[in-house]
C-alpha cells in the first residue's frame, strides 16, 4: 500500500519482463512472517530455485562473488546471511556515489537465503526459516534502515501502527513503539547523534564507527576477509 510509485513501477516492469510477478496486498496490518511464507511458495509454483527474502533496505552480497556465483556454487539448503548496519552520510539522496558510515561488529540480526520449497516457512523478519536440508554460512546484508529523521519518524509510526493492527505482543517491534513516541526534535537529535557514531537504545541503534566510510553501493561482491572490510 506505498503510495511513491513502487505499485506502478513493478507493474511496468512485469509487463516488459515474465520473470516478475507482482502480489497486491492490501492488508495493513504486520503480518510479515505470513506474507512472505506466501511469497515463498508462489516464487516456487513460479520456477525458483533460491529464495532470497528480503527488505527494500537491504543489499545483499556474497564474499568475493556475484550472489548468482555463490548460490549456483552451494550444495546447502540454506545460507545464512550475516547482517551489517550502515548509515548514509548526512542526507543525500541515495546514488551509487553515496557514502556510508559501515559497522562490521557482527551486531545485526542474521538473515536466511534458501532453496525453493512448497513448504517452507520464512520465520519474523527474514531472520530463519523453517525447512529440511543442510544449512550454510557465507552471504552478507548490508543493511540501512535509518536515512534521515524524517524517514525514522514514518517508520516507526507506520510500523507501530501497523503491529496494533495484527495484535501483535508488545515485545515484538518495541523499538518501533519505542520511536513512533518520539517528538521531531527528538528525532532530530537522535540522527545528530547517530550521526556521531553514538547509540540510541531507545530504538535499538547500537551505533557506528563514524570514521569507517565505504561507497558500498559500487561493490559487485563483499570485499572482505573472515572479520572486516578494508580500510
Amino acid at each position: 500500500m506505498s503510495t511513491d510509485g513502487t505499485r506502478e513501477y513493478l507493474t511496468e516492469l512485469a509487463a516488459k519482463d515474465s520473470r516478475v510477478h507482482v502480489a497486491h496486498d492490501s492488508e495493513p496490518g504486520h503480518h510479515q512472517m505470513e506474507k512472505m511464507s506466501r511469497l515463498s511458495r508462489a516464487a516456487w509454483w513460479a520456477g525458483a530455485d533460491w529464495i532470497i527474502p528480503f527488505d527494500a533496505d537491504e543489499f545483499w552480497f556474497a564474499p568475493g562473488d556475484s550472489l548468482l556465483g555463490f548460490l549456483v556454487r552451494q550444495t546447502a539448503a540454506v545460507v545464512q546471511a550475516r547482517t551489517v548496519n550502515m548509515l548514509p552520510v548526512g542526507m543525500p539522496a541515495l546514488t551509487e556515489d553515496s557514502s556510508f558510515m559501515i559497522d562490521t561488529s557482527g551486531r545485526g540480526d542474521p538473515k536466511v537465503a534458501f532453496r525453493a520449497h512448497p513448504l517452507a516457512l520464512i520465520g519474523p523478519g527474514n531472520h530463519g526459516v523453517a525447512r529440511v536440508g543442510e544449512q550454510a554460512a557465507g552471504l552478507v546484508v548490508a543493511h540501512l534502515p535509518f536515512r534521515g529523521p524524517a524517514q525514522i519518524g514514518r517508520k516507526f509510526r507506520n510500523g507501530a501502527a501497523a503491529l496494533e493492527r495484527a495484535g501483535a505482543p508488545g515485545f515484538e517491534g518495541w523499538h518501533w513503539r519505542s520511536g513512533a513516541q518520539l517528538t521531531e526534535e527528538a528525532l532530530t537529535s537522535a540522527w545528530t547523534r547517530m550521526q556521531a557514531g553514538a547509540a540510541v537504545p531507545q530504538i535499538g541503534w547500537a551505533g557506528i564507527d563514524p570514521s569507517r566510510r565505504e561507497r558500498v553501493l559500487q561493490w559487485q561482491s563483499w570485499p572482505e576477509t573472515q572479520t572486516g572490510i578494508p580500510r
